[in-house]
């Protein structure tokens, strides 16, 4: 799912656990052992913790997540049909959204660590949230003539043009709202509740909420945390799948206004959920300047002046601008506000950036099986009466039940075969190639349905570039196989691209590689935006997911050379015989280190 829920557990949970492999990479035997134990220890926990401040923090998760993706699942096809765009735009529109939405976690990140404090940054960007949603809501119903139980319900027909800028501008609005909104609160939430359980295990008092207390975690604490994000993930797929398989519904049957109204309703009583424990909440101590902004201002320093430095010689490789994590401009070495430690932090963040800079691509095509394939999906026969947004409720149910199969089973296979671990940058390569070949599937799949309108002269509405907009009787389940590479493709790129950028970061820079891990999918759909404003206006849309496929393709072999860079680096630091812990400071051999280079075996890429 697009918004990943699932990766939002692994960063959560192996930041609290402290560990940055996968159980892969362990004995099989040790990893039966420690998961029994963990098991069993969380189970002791379970209950403590579930007080009702955690219950209401649990229960605005499940309601906001519905409401995220059960406006989200009806928003192509709502402006596709009810506001009368084009497809293309439809689509580009649907890009801009989704980077909206994940470009403002940053901003949220950013209050919540500075003077806002999380609990304050939650209030204001749900709030905002809320009144986008409303906004949303009056747009759909504006204008609109609804069909109850009609396919095509909720459809704009024969509006003028004033009309129709009245219900587009509306819509506009309340989106702009909503992204901010929904980003603001995204890296917030999670956050908030383990303060919540951190500080029950610690015995603190409850606390008005004008006051702001700090709420830090300590070894007591770490497996009722770990306990805590189980259930927190639990509800994010609770409310994901819930509204994914019901809005749509609601919107055959009663039109876009109702189906936009549900989220607005849940998301309301996800805002009273969290309010309704208000003054028993345990809130951390922000500060003038936090951690996550200084860390910002120091790597953008420090690349600044590594560009500076690349401009007056310049070089054809990462190096120049990607030096060695001990190394810094004299410029910034020399100046006495920042400490050698935090040049280290920020010198060891820059070295990430090349791999980074290589996932908007993955991204821009991900995201287009919300908005392309269910395009194409309200083009195929309805079997067993599945709604064409309902199809994307296959990726996230895919991805729960492949990650412990590839952890526990198909990872180990592979090494035992290769003979050798099967490293992050292998796996991410990978997961590149199956991103590539679901879109040529799903090029394959348009042919079809493009040939068979021909064949049975539905093509009648065709426009320029050969698309038409005829039913197929093609069943709408020939769209597994591309949904199920795209899962694996997730599975090897997003979930293995947390734990390298999680592993291979110091303790204090994390959550701005995490944040900067959510920007590569906000530039992936702003380009995506780009690509289908522009060029692929004029393409037939076959054409279109072979040339995306084509362009994965390009990006996996300047991922390879990007990957070769970064094993040499590794391999550098490796004959040092030393490399630096991910809490920083004390060195440790290569062997035993899971910091700076991941592990030993990711000086290989294959």
């Amino acid at each position: 799912m697009s918004d990943s829920a699932e990766t939002e557990l692994e960063m959560k949970h192996r930041n609290k656990s402290g560990g940055g492999s996968s159980l892969s990479s362990l004995p099989m035997m040790q990893v039966e052992d420690e998961l029994l134990s963990d098991s069993i220890r969380i189970q002791e926990t379970s209950k403590g913790f579930l007080t009702p401040v955690v219950w209401s923090i649990l229960a605005c998760e499940a309601a906001e997540r519905f409401a995220y993706f059960g406006f989200r699942a009806i928003l192509v096809l709502y402006f596709k049909n009810a506001l009368q765009l084009s497809e293309t735009t439809a689509i580009a529109l649907f890009a801009y959204v989704a980077s909206l939405a994940y470009f403002s976690p940053i901003i949220g990140a950013l209050l919540a660590d500075g003077s806002w404090g999380r609990y304050r940054t939650i209030i204001r960007f749900a709030s905002l949230y809320l009144v986008g949603l409303a906004i949303l809501t009056v747009g759909a119903f504006l204008h609109s003539n609804y069909k109850q139980g009609g396919t095509d319900s909720s459809v704009a027909t024969e509006l003028s043009e004033s009309e129709l800028f009245q219900k587009r501008a509306t819509t506009f609005t309340g989106l702009f709202f909503v992204c901010i909104g929904t980003g603001g609160i995204k890296p917030c939430v999670s956050a908030f509740g383990a303060d919540q359980v951190a500080s029950q295990s610690k015995g603190n008092e409850s606390h008005d909420d004008n006051t702001e207390h700090a709420a830090d975690e300590g070894p007591s604490s770490s497996l009722e945390v770990q306990a805590f994000f189980a259930y927190f993930y639990f509800c994010i797929n609770l409310g994901a799948l819930t509204s994914i398989f019901l809005v749509p519904i609601v919107k055959a049957r009663y039109g876009f206004g109702f189906a936009f109204l549900a989220p607005t309703i849940f998301l309301f009583f996800a805002l009273v959920a969290f309010l309704s424990k208000r003054k028993e909440y345990v809130h951390h101590v922000p500060g003038q300047r936090g951690s996550l902004g200084s860390m910002f201002w120091l790597c953008g320093l420090l690349l600044h002046e590594r560009i500076k430095e690349w401009w007056r010689s310049p070089q054809s490789d990462y190096q120049s601008i990607q030096p060695s994590p001990r190394t810094s401009p004299p410029s910034v070495e020399q100046s006495n506000e920042w400490t050698a430690q935090q040049l280290e932090d920020a010198n060891r963040t820059l070295q990430i950036l090349p791999v980074l800079s290589m996932l908007p691509i993955f991204w821009m095509l991900y995201d287009q099986q919300g908005s392309v394939w269910t395009l194409q999906a309200s083009r195929m026969h309805l079997t067993f009466g599945i709604e064409p947004e309902q199809m994307n409720v296959i990726n996230p149910v895919e991805i729960l039940l492949f990650i412990p199969l590839f952890d526990k089973c198909i990872y180990p296979s592979i090494e035992r075969l290769m003979g050798r671990p099967f490293t992050h940058l292998s796996r991410m390569a990978w997961g590149m190639l199956f991103c590539a070949i679901s879109f040529f599937v799903s090029g394959v799949l348009e042919s079809v349905l493009q040939a068979q309108a021909e064949a049975n002269h539905d093509d009648v509405d065709s426009d320029s570039n050969g698309n038409g907009n005829g039913k197929s009787n093609i069943s709408i389940l020939w769209q597994l196989p591309q949904i199920t590479l795209l899962s694996i493709a997730e599975i090897l790129l997003s979930v293995t691209g947390y734990d390298f950028c999680y592993s291979n970061s110091s303790s204090s820079c994390k959550a701005l590689i995490m944040a900067l891990f959510l920007m590569t999918t906000a530039g992936g759909d702003f380009f995506a935006g780009i690509l289908y404003n522009g060029l692929f206006q004029d393409m037939n849309r076959a054409t279109v997911m072979h040339v995306c496929g084509g362009l994965m393709m390009l990006n996996l072999l300047l991922f390879l050379r990007v990957a070769k860079w970064w094993n040499q680096c590794q391999a550098e630091l490796q004959m040092t015989g030393t490399l630096l812990t991910s809490s920083g400071g004390d060195e440790v051999s290569m062997q035993q280190d899971e910091g700076m280079g991941g592990r030993k075996s990711d000086v290989e890429l294959t």
